[in-house]
């Protein structure tokens, strides 16, 4: 949020102020790296339901069908580094510039532009090309479908886009059994007491939980020092922690929940 004020004095001396309130969001456009081996959820941060790729609507995550709420994400080089969003369930499947599925292979209107607010919360716009008349995919808390907007200008990020961590990823959750017993020097100690998580760092750094089929439940920023966290997720059982530091340093910690929220 920023502010912008006018001060006007006129020429009998009385003064007057004007303040006005805008948003200016920072972002980057295309950058998104996919690999061909990747999966992806598209979430709605606000109401926390994911995109469903078997009929594009928002619904609750489900991970006994966890395959239906997984996106590729296709880069497109030769129609101005755009992206496709296909479906993991049916690849003849993907997304359309009507934010519906389709199977017509209209490339020049089916690919988007991701456009990627600088934060931690990997927030995104999902924008149309200039072949679709431009305009962006938006959420709404009370429609589980896809909507479009029309026109070249947007403030809000509505998406988040998370890359489904795999079991052998080198950051990812490998068999973390325990291993925070065998790490020389470890960066991070804690415990976990139901719902709250204490968590003292040697260094400042980003937190993320992750369920053990991969998926992002949690990110959090700690400080360094001690950092008390409220666990929002209803997992029962076993979740990973992955911690990193500016500095590169990583460990892994292993979350036990006995009871559910």
């Amino acid at each position: 949020m920023k502010t912008l004020m006018f001060h006007r004095v006129s020429q009998t001396g009385s003064k007057a102020e004007t303040v006005l309130h805008f948003n200016l969001p920072v972002y980057e456009t295309n950058t998104l790296e996919p690999q061909a081996k990747d999966s992806f959820y598209i979430k709605d941060p606000q109401t926390g339901r994911y995109l469903r790729n078997t009929d594009a609507t928002f619904t609750g995550l489900d991970e006994t069908d966890d395959q239906s709420f997984l996106w590729r994400i296709r880069p497109m080089p030769l129609y101005g580094d755009r992206y496709m969003f296909v479906s993991q369930t049916d690849n003849n499947k993907h997304l359309s510039d009507e934010g519906t599925l389709t199977t017509k292979n209209d490339y020049s209107k089916h690919s988007f532009n991701l456009f990627r607010k600088y934060s931690d919360e990997d927030l995104y716009a999902i924008g149309l090309s200039s072949t679709a008349g431009s305009g962006f995919l938006e959420t709404d808390a009370d429609d589980p479908a896809l909507s479009v907007t029309k026109g070249s200008v947007f403030s809000e990020f509505p998406f988040v886009i998370i890359r489904k961590v795999q079991p052998n990823d080198p950051d990812g959750i490998k068999d973390c059994r325990n291993e925070t017993e065998y790490t020389v020097n470890p960066i991070v100690s804690y415990s976990c007491h139901g719902q709250e998580l204490y968590l003292k760092s040697k260094e400042a750094g980003i937190l993320r939980i992750y369920s053990l089929s991969g998926v992002l439940l949690q990110t959090e920023t700690c400080e360094m020092g001690d950092n008390h966290i409220r666990l929002l997720f209803r997992n029962k059982g076993i979740c990973i922690g992955l911690y990193a530091t500016s500095t590169d340093k990583r460990q892994s910690i292993k979350i036990t929940r006995n009871s559910v929220i």
